[in-house]
């Protein structure tokens, strides 16, 4: 995860560096937000640790799930199948590193369902 960091705070470097005054980094841009560049940084790394968690498990659509992180607060949204993908999306999500809060918002058949 700190190669992930590394490479993250280099790409916003160098195009700070170049000349961008904007630039986008997990959906946010960085000249409009209320976080610093690092917290932003730390946020897209945290989504795209999940996400991959998401890809590679064979329990998980993972296209049906969004991902957002804002402050360190994963928030996971979508319909779902069945109650028991849920509960692995959020136990998968769990295990990532900077996570400070999960707020579960996906739906098995249009109901909000309850983290356990």
């Amino acid at each position: 995860m700190k190669s992930l960091t590394f490479f993250s705070i280099l790409f916003l470097a160098v195009n700070v560096l170049s000349g961008c005054t904007v630039a986008l980094v997990g959906g946010y841009m960085i000249g409009e937000d209320d976080r610093k560049a690092g917290r932003i940084v730390d946020d897209a790394v945290i989504t795209a640790a999940v996400k991959a968690l998401f890809l590679g498990d064979s329990q998980i659509e993972s296209f049906k799930i969004s991902v957002d992180t804002h402050q360190g607060i994963v928030t996971l949204t979508g319909n779902i199948p069945s109650k028991r993908m849920i509960n692995r999306a959020i136990e998968l999500t769990r295990t990532v590193e900077g996570i400070e809060e999960i707020n579960s918002l996906l739906l098995v058949d249009g109901e909000q369902a309850a983290m356990e």
